[in-house]
């Protein structure tokens, strides 16, 4: 997310063309939507899914602490909560959400 300097006092500080906010919430959504059809790995442990957005775009800003990343194939990003054992697959406007049976051995298995 980009910051702003408010010169006009307006409270608005996040930047209109940040598109990391859009692509979080394509992310849990598509999240959100596997959990309603009963699969059981999208999910984040003690993240509601009305905050899922919020957890993905935290990943995706780098602002979980000791999060990693790494660049897998087909221009995808993987992201590793190693706190909450979850993976986030960033594809371009898209992307999963979820928690992998063997933890961060899937996240290195991701290719």
């Amino acid at each position: 997310m980009k910051v702003l300097i408010d010169e006009h006092g307006d409270g608005d500080h996040t930047a209109p063309d940040d598109p990391t906010e859009e692509i979080a919430k394509n992310i849990a959504d598509h999240a959100n939507g596997r959990g309603e059809q009963g699969d059981g790995t999208h999910y984040v442990a003690g993240v509601p899914p009305e905050e899922l957005a919020d957890y993905v775009e935290k990943m995706l800003n780098n602002r979980i602490p000791g999060e990693e990343a790494r660049y897998l194939g087909q221009g995808r990003v993987g992201y590793w909560d190693p706190a909450k054992k979850a993976v986030v697959i960033e594809n371009g406007q898209t992307g999963t959400v979820f928690t992998p049976d063997d933890g961060y051995e899937d996240f290195q298995d991701l290719k």
